[in-house]
């Protein structure tokens, strides 16, 4: 997929999932998941070219200006959807599925010190709430849902949600 072209989708995607989408161009323009997505995919090509110290300047750029933190080697899939993102984070080593979405305060934190996968990996179709801290390597389950300050190590059926305690 092109670089239109992935933007045309996560615009898409904003206007379907977020009924307070007025248009494409409000979308592009005042959407901060829009804007973090658009600066890791540049930064991402870089670190994947294996360009020192710029994909890291540019996804801390990026971090000033949106308030989501993606790591340039982060993986992340088509259609995911940053939903007031402020605070968001997504590991180094953190994968993310197609048709993900992420709303503020999320974290995809790493739970080593060591060179190793030690971020999550979000399987397609979940959705992560307000102060979800996912720790763990592996999340199963398609269209599982993480509800506000949730904090969880267990894996989950599918298409079943989880309430906070």
């Amino acid at each position: 997929m092109g670089w239109l072209a992935a933007l045309q989708d996560n615009i898409d995607v904003a206007q379907e999932r977020d009924p307070a989408a007025r248009g494409a161009l409000e979308v592009l323009l005042t959407y901060p998941g829009i804007h973090a997505l658009i600066i890791h995919r540049l930064a991402r090509r870089l670190w994947l070219a294996g360009v020192p110290l710029i994909p890291r300047l540019i996804s801390n750029f990026s971090r000033l200006l949106t308030g989501i933190e993606i790591h340039p080697g982060a993986r992340i899939g088509k259609r995911l959807f940053i939903d007031h993102g402020m605070g968001l984070v997504i590991g180094e080593t953190a994968i993310i599925g197609d048709g993900c979405h992420l709303y503020q305060g999320v974290t995809l934190g790493g739970t080593s010190t060591r060179r190793e996968k030690r971020h999550p990996t979000l399987e397609d179709h979940r959705r992560r709430h307000h102060r979800c801290a996912l720790p763990d390597r592996r999340w199963r389950g398609r269209r599982l849902q993480r509800a506000a300050g949730r904090h969880g190590r267990r894996c989950a059926r599918p298409r079943r949600r989880l309430h906070q305690p």
